[in-house]
């Protein structure tokens, strides 16, 4: 009797913890979400074709991108903007967009660079600055624009980068309210560049990213390939700044020019003279010296002077 008590004492407990796992399992799934993350970039909607939309180097490697125009100024156009549809938005809550994308480089006289205005569906969302070498983030009201910068890129880089079509570039994140977006639709969200009296060379491209959120063998491969490149352009520099630090060891000065036979119309350089087995051999300055009629004159003998060797077409 005892033993019946104890086994029901035991199934009552087990049906009550059962039944608050499957409570509480229920309530976890029916939750609604608070924030979601897409894909920031799915098509491209308005660009201008400066770059005719080539493949441009970023910290992934290669991609098609979609620019501002450059080299613009106010007076030739009411609005230089690109605008890009994002993937498809699940659910009607906060979301965070993620893309790649790549800023114009600042040339060194300045140290902040042109402002572009971001808008959402037609909304103002944020407006950010050009050309940051570092993390950063602007913040107006409910949206946020977080630039994390993978791969800066400066002037020195290689010649007139400024207007390179390389550029800063790296992983935006945007972050907008729930009200901004429409479940099962796409977000349209657009970058126009702001006028600069300073400089009017700025520019701003999104990448033909479609897989910012998740790693794979490709993207690996090409963030390998983006640093061997730089790796080579980091050599490249070290190389050139060898060559004014330590000028004793590669100064050219050390190859003189030296003329060490010469008739007047005929000379040999010690560079010149090949050793045997490393193709034809020139005379030896020393030796007998051949005439084309197959005749020899002697070292030191003048040559003659004839309306040939006038004109520099004689022996």
């Amino acid at each position: 009797m005892m033993n019946i008590k104890i086994l029901s004492v035991i199934t009552v407990i087990a049906l009550a913890v059962t039944t608050a796992a499957f409570a509480k399992d229920e309530n976890t799934t029916t939750a609604p979400k608070e924030k979601q993350w897409v894909e920031g970039f799915d098509q491209v909607e308005f660009h201008h074709d400066v770059n005719f939309s080539a493949s441009a180097r970023d910290f992934r490697g290669t991609s098609r991108g979609y620019m501002t125009a450059a080299w613009w100024a106010p007076g030739q156009m009411k609005k230089n903007l690109v605008s890009w549809k994002t993937a498809a938005v699940p659910e009607k809550v906060q979301t965070t967009f993620s893309f790649i994308a790549s800023t114009s480089v600042l040339p060194s006289e300045l140290t902040r660079g042109p402002s572009a205005k971001l808008t959402v569906n037609g909304k103002d969302a944020v407006t950010f600055t050009l050309g940051y070498q570092r993390d950063f983030n602007w913040k107006a009201g409910d949206y946020e624009l977080k630039c994390l910068c993978k791969r800066p890129d400066f002037p020195y880089f290689g010649a007139h980068r400024q207007t390179d079509l390389t550029g800063v570039s790296g992983v935006y994140q945007l972050t907008v309210p729930a009200d901004a977006v429409e479940a099962g639709k796409p977000a349209l969200i657009a970058v126009e560049l702001l006028p600069d009296e300073r400089w009017n060379n700025g520019w701003f491209m999104v990448k033909e990213r479609r897989d910012v959120l998740k790693q794979s063998m490709e993207s690996l491969q090409g963030e390998i390939e983006a640093l061997r490149s730089d790796v080579a352009v980091l050599n490249q520099q070290t190389h050139m700044l060898a060559t004014r630090a330590y000028p004793e060891l590669t100064n050219s000065s050390n190859f003189k020019h030296q003329v060490i036979y010469t008739d007047g119309y005929r000379h040999l350089h010690p560079a010149d003279r090949r050793a045997p087995g490393l193709g034809p051999r020139v005379p030896s300055p020393w030796a007998p010296i051949l005439r084309p009629d197959g005749g020899e004159r002697p070292m030191g003998t003048k040559t003659p002077e004839t309306p040939e060797t006038r004109a520099g077409t004689g022996w």
